[in-house]
């Protein structure tokens, strides 16, 4: 005889729809059991890997491969291929305009050296951005290796950056 409802085959909205609706007072186990389970998935999706979570199913743990929202995907690839084509028909020209952020009325016109810098940066940039887009169609479990991707391309890419401005300024 079985102790109650199965509440970890439950949906999300299934869970608090039950813990809504039961009685406390007749059934305080199983609102025990409801809490314990929304606590148990929140305490998974906030826990240090949540990206690489495993979503519990009948058939056991299966891997569930992160998506990505086609708006995202779009914006990804439509920044990217700007990128690479702003940074290089700046570095044909030899005038590649930056500036610094939003608010700042500067304007910075990088040449030579500093523009092949910057555009190193930006083709990073740009890698990193496409990255996202690949593991979204990537079904595999290996979202760690684009977050080194990630890693690998962002922080360089700041320091190319940085050092593209500071050739500005020599």
């Amino acid at each position: 005889m079985s102790n109650g409802p199965d509440y970890s085959s439950y949906s999300n909205d299934e869970l608090f729809e039950a813990k809504e609706s039961i009685n406390k007072d007749a059934y305080p186990e199983r609102v025990m059991q409801i809490q314990q389970e929304i606590t148990a998935r929140s305490m998974a999706l906030t826990a240090p890997n949540s990206e690489y979570t495993r979503c519990k199913s009948k058939q056991g743990d299966e891997y569930v491969p992160n998506e990505v929202p086609i708006w995202e995907q779009i914006k990804n690839l439509v920044l990217s291929v700007t990128v690479i084509i702003f940074g290089g028909i700046g570095v044909i020209e030899n005038d590649l305009a930056v500036t610094v952020c939003r608010r700042c009325e500067t304007v910075y016109h990088l040449q030579d050296g500093a523009a092949w810098v910057m555009y190193a940066a930006l083709l990073l940039m740009a890698a990193s951005f496409i990255s996202e887009v690949v593991d979204h169609y990537d079904k595999r479990d290996n979202e760690h290796v684009y977050h080194k991707i990630s890693n690998f391309t962002c922080y360089p890419g700041m320091a190319l950056f940085a050092l593209a401005m500071y050739l500005h300024t020599q």
